[in-house]
């Protein structure tokens, strides 16, 4: 006895699929919006290989990313985030918290396909609002 038909489940599973990605963009805006600047992820070709880094850009003045020295395009580096997802996670804190951040500023970006090392890090250090 089948308790759904297979054009239920299909539709079950699309809401669930949809709802998540809702769920996700809508976590990622309310983030972006509260410490005042938006995430990228371009695609950049150096020479074999592809790398999409995490790249703050719409750095709002006077805003947590303004205060914390961020510059347009610094690319984020951290072993405790690869994703733009686990970033927004990483900055859900309680006001007052400090976060700190490995950035390489755009200029300095030296992409290599098979290393992590690719540019200076420097850190900026952020205060949760």
């Amino acid at each position: 006895m089948n308790l759904w038909s297979k054009k239920e489940v299909v539709a079950l599973f699309l809401v669930f699929v949809l709802n998540s990605g809702y769920l996700i963009s809508h976590h990622k805006n309310a983030i972006e919006k509260r410490y005042g600047f938006c995430i990228m992820t371009p695609e950049i070709k150096w020479m074999d290989c592809h790398i999409e880094p995490i790249m703050v850009r719409c750095i709002k003045e006077g805003w947590a990313f303004d205060k914390a020295g961020f510059r347009d395009k610094d690319i984020l580096v951290a072993p405790s985030f690869n994703s733009v997802n686990a970033l927004i996670k990483s900055l859900k804190q309680p006001q007052g918290t400090v976060l700190l951040f490995g950035v390489i500023p755009y200029e300095d970006f030296r992409p290599e396909c098979e290393s992590d090392k690719r540019g200076t890090p420097v850190i900026r250090r952020v205060i949760a609002p």
